[in-house]
């Protein structure tokens, strides 16, 4: 972890020291789309597969060179699917939806290693909501229910590393994801209401690839 961070400071560094890469004034609008898969497997137990998409539309402002201020909303759906087999194989299952609603802001440093292909570090944050439902299935009669899940309140925090690609005067791809992060949640429901919060690098990072149409 130690290592990690001083890798994000050094590049911070570099980063903002940097010769000019996009000046001062430049704007562009974007529209960002996320994705994240992670497949968990236990020896004669079962499975678990997680999957979550979202959908960003963003402006950026560049404040000074090399470095920008981007205002983004997003909503995003996710579902993760549990599959088990008993001894007496007899299969269950559960399937949990979500969906949520944020609000992000993030500050950006950039790097250009060529005319067109550059690199950068992203840190920022979100706040969002969101509701679920789960639904438990399993081989037996009357073993189908859906159930409402809980509502939520998050913040979330991240920094990591990027890449830009200027496919015209006007038009670019980027693409960023997110290793460090500090995750906040409140939930509730009919039942129960609870607070989580975790930190640390992440081993499954989300990515994120957006398309940025420059304001001139």
């Amino acid at each position: 972890m130690k290592k990690l961070l001083s890798f994000f400071c050094v590049s911070l560094f570099a980063l903002t020291t940097s010769a000019q890469v996009i000046p001062q004034g430049t704007r562009f609008i974007g529209g960002g789309f996320y994705f994240s898969l992670q497949t968990q497997a236990e020896k004669n137990e079962g499975e678990a597969t997680s999957f979550q998409v979202s959908i960003a539309p963003s402006i950026t402002y560049f404040k000074k060179d090399n470095f920008s201020i981007t205002y983004s909303l997003s909503y995003g759906i996710s579902t993760t699917y549990y599959n088990y087999k008993s001894s007496a194989d007899i299969s269950s299952s559960t399937r949990m939806f979500s969906n949520n609603i944020s609000a992000s802001l993030f500050l950006t440093n950039y790097k250009m290693l060529t005319e067109k292909l550059g690199i950068s570090i992203q840190y920022g944050g979100s706040i969002s909501t969101g509701f679920s439902s789960t639904r438990y299935k399993r081989d037996l009669p009357d073993m189908d229910i859906k159930q409402e899940g809980p509502s939520t309140v998050g913040l979330n925090l991240g920094v990591g590393p990027g890449v830009i690609y200027l496919i015209s005067d006007r038009f670019a791809i980027e693409g960023n994801t997110s290793l460090i992060n500090l995750n906040a949640m409140y939930s509730w429901g009919k039942t129960f209401n609870g607070f989580n919060i975790n930190t640390g690098a992440s081993a499954s990072p989300s990515l994120g690839i957006g398309i940025r149409y420059f304001m001139k």
